[in-house]
């Protein structure tokens, strides 16, 4: 019989319920610790949880890694694809799935402190949506940093909005996110979805975390079909806007 990590707690000031998706492709070195720290930041925050892990097309251990994890916490829940299908479309099917009151997706690259998980988690019912954006993006290669910047002063213009970040693990509440339709599978979803929610009035607080020096394996955001792909979803955003 499987024993749950996390208690179920009575007080009504920790009622809160929270679906965390996981993204991983070939995270074998870094998903069991990701896991760990978003555990770690759900108690005394949360009265109960979900976690749904996505192994997204993985040819390494995270599959098996993923399904051990499942085994230990009868509250995770595992998805295989065969193939990589983004981000985007992760998010998609993970906020589907969601059945408790936020919503949130963290990369299962290990590269968000739990400190930051924690901040975040910390500011649920001050807004409808709780961004996050980092205040140490010098631990980033310098290209990334370059693209990040011009990312977010691109989508700040183009849609009139003056956010610090576009990109990261927003906290959500389920019905909220769930009220738009997403169209993207790419690395744009957030931002589809940020600029969606707030051009219908939705309210939002802004938090700055840390990131974590990424130790093991490489990120997949700065391939160069990932880049062409949310230069496709920011146009088709933009003709769906009007603005």
């Amino acid at each position: 019989m499987k024993t749950p990590i996390l208690e179920t707690y009575v007080d009504r000031a920790k009622s809160n319920k929270i679906s965390v998706i996981i993204a991983a492709l070939n995270e074998e070195e870094n998903l069991e610790l990701t896991y760990k720290k978003i555990v770690e930041a759900i108690k005394g925050r949360f009265s109960e949880y979900e976690i749904i892990i996505f192994d997204d097309g993985s040819i390494d251990r995270t599959g098996k890694i993923a399904d051990g994890i499942a085994l230990r916490d009868k509250w995770v829940s595992v998805v295989h694809h065969k193939k990589p299908m983004n981000l985007g479309y992760v998010y998609r099917s993970g906020i589907m799935m969601a059945s408790k009151e936020y919503v949130i997706l963290v990369t299962g690259d290990n590269d968000v402190p739990q400190e930051a998980l924690e901040d975040t988690f910390d500011l649920r019912g001050q807004a409808d949506i709780v961004i996050p954006y980092h205040i140490n993006p010098e631990i980033r290669p310098l290209t990334r940093r370059i693209l990040s910047k011009g990312f977010v002063c691109l989508m700040n213009n183009l849609f009139s909005l003056k956010l610090r970040y576009y990109n990261g693990m927003v906290l959500h509440k389920t019905a909220v996110v769930n009220s738009i339709s997403i169209t993207t599978n790419s690395f744009a979803y957030q931002a589809e979805v940020l600029v969606k929610l707030l051009k219908k009035g939705h309210s939002y607080i802004e938090v700055g975390i840390e990131l974590a020096d990424r130790k093991k394996g490489k990120s997949k955001a700065l391939k160069i079909s990932n880049v062409v792909n949310v230069v496709k979803s920011i146009l088709v955003l933009r003709k769906e806007i009007g603005q």
